[in-house]
């Protein structure tokens, strides 16, 4: 869908007052912590978190609140609304303990929270937590759950739709 008016996050990160070089490399065959905060309240700032460590910042200026009702895109960078998938940024790879809070973590609550892998994780502001322990049967892969469990409390259950697979066309 083109974006004339420029107000998707794909125009917004191209104009922000980073380096284009900023690049964060994970695949080295290793477990890693990835953690990604955004606050409107300053200026649509995009912080990320490798295991801990803070290794990039972006201003984006996109101040608007997120509206609740949209989908959420995990290992795929979405460069307009419902869709505009390309192959060559997927994620492939192995996820894990996938945290959605509604406020923005300092650093020092992402490095307190990060090693955490209890039955429950109570904060008032923890949004939804899928520890994709559900799949111990299936040899973690995908074959009779097709339900991620919540383990915030809020019972925010993660439906699979489809089978995820590697495909040569776009998603």
């Amino acid at each position: 869908i083109p974006d004339p008016e420029n107000k998707s996050c794909r125009s917004a990160y191209k104009k922000s007052k980073e380096k284009a070089d900023q690049k964060i490399d994970i695949s080295d065959g290793q477990w890693h912590h990835l953690a990604v905060t955004w606050s409107a309240s300053k200026k649509g700032r995009t912080v990320v978190y490798i295991d801990g460590m803070k290794r990039a910042e972006s201003e984006t200026g996109i101040t608007r609140p997120i509206k609740p009702g949209g989908a959420l895109v995990l290992g795929a960078d979405q460069d307009c609304y419902n869709g505009c998938f390309e192959k060559e940024q997927a994620y492939y790879g192995m996820m894990d303990e996938v945290r959605i809070w509604s406020k923005e973590l300092t650093q020092t609550e992402i490095l307190k929270n990060f090693r955490y892998s209890g039955d429950r994780l109570e904060d008032r502001d923890l949004v939804a937590y899928w520890k994709f322990d559900d799949l111990m049967g299936d040899r973690g892969i995908m074959t009779t759950h097709y339900q991620a469990k919540d383990s915030s409390g809020r019972n925010n259950n993660l439906n699979v739709m489809t089978m995820p697979k590697q495909a040569e066309d776009n998603v």
